[in-house]
């Protein structure tokens, strides 16, 4: 089984505190905390699970399959499923987010996929960035 994470550390209150709190350390949020502390904000970052170290992370089935993250198993691993009615989501506790597990998957889908949006005509916007087709 995983080791649980650390305790978060604590802020005190008034000047002791921060001036900002961000949670989530993946894309956006370790990019706010950053220009936030750059702009001279102390900033406390809130991420659930640990750092994983290059060349910590899972690298066969064994492992895998304790690297998930369900504290009522005592499993405090990278990888949480939810699920939904409609869908199920892949996410990651550890520092960094989403991008520990993004692994640069993108899926090109077929031109007729983007005529059911509602909203806009995204087919036609993306077009200039490349063959739809």
């Amino acid at each position: 089984m995983s080791e649980p994470p650390p305790e978060p550390p604590t802020g005190g209150t008034g000047e002791d505190g921060f001036d900002a709190v961000v949670i989530g350390s993946s894309f956006g949020g370790s990019v706010a905390a950053y220009r936030l502390a750059e702009g001279g904000m102390k900033v406390c970052l809130l991420e659930r699970g640990r750092a994983y170290q290059p060349g910590k992370f899972a690298r066969g089935v064994a492992e895998t399959k304790e690297n998930f993250w369900s504290p009522k198993d005592c499993l405090f691993g990278l990888y949480d499923i939810w699920s939904f009615s409609r869908m199920a989501a892949l996410v990651s506790a550890g520092l960094g987010g989403g991008s520990l597990i993004y692994a640069n998957v993108l899926l090109r889908m077929p031109a007729e996929w983007f005529d059911k949006w509602p909203i806009y005509r995204v087919r036609d916007e993306a077009q200039p960035l490349g063959n739809l087709d």
